[in-house]
């Protein structure tokens, strides 16, 4: 069966040892599609890949100068994160290069998609997670995605959004005051 999780290992395997960016795509791709929703085998996969040792190799390939394959393995984490073990460990050992790939740094350029794809991570890993909430204010995620939503016009707005009113209700932290409101001032 193409959802059994023991498929999981032939595609960590092609993520730690390829270098071809459409393999680490397409095997990223894979592991998001088949850990997505709610369905039984979805969340047998889930657990395959973090038993696996396999979110440690994706979190490595978020640091990849492709932006292709960070798109993948940005949604792959976000769909592992629907486990809440898995989310946990995202949260501690992710953060900070979710974070790192946002704009607002010494950071490639990213398309919208790619973005997109990290703010919708970071709002699963944060979302019902005090810690992970605190990680990502720690980690001077809210005041690169209040910078996204306010400086950048509409470009990145939508999906952005979603995580700064998320982190208020988690942290405390209100993104539109300061010193997150004065940090976008100084240009």
């Amino acid at each position: 069966m193409l959802w059994h999780p023991s498929v999981v290992k032939p595609y960590l395997m092609l993520l730690a040892e390829s270098s071809n960016p459409a393999t680490l795509e397409g095997a990223a791709g894979s592991l998001q599609n088949l850990s997505a929703g709610n369905w039984k085998f979805a969340a047998y996969i889930r657990a395959a890949v973090r038993k696996e040792k396999g979110l440690p190799i994706l979190v490595e390939l978020l640091r990849m100068d492709n932006d292709r394959v960070v798109s993948s393995v940005a949604t792959a984490l976000r769909n592992m994160a629907l486990d809440v073990r898995n989310k946990e460990l995202i949260g501690k050992y992710a953060m900070r290069d979710l974070v790192n790939r946002l704009p607002g740094g010494n950071t490639t350029l990213l398309s919208d998609e790619t973005v997109a794809a990290i703010c919708c991570t970071l709002h699963e890993v944060t979302s019902k997670n005090m810690e992970n909430a605190k990680a990502l204010a720690d980690t001077g995620g809210i005041e690169k995605l209040v910078n996204i939503t306010k400086g950048r016009g509409d470009r990145w707005a939508p999906a952005a959004c979603v995580c700064p009113n998320g982190c208020r209700a988690h942290t405390g932290v209100d993104p539109d005051s300061p010193p997150y409101a004065r940090a976008q001032t100084h240009r």
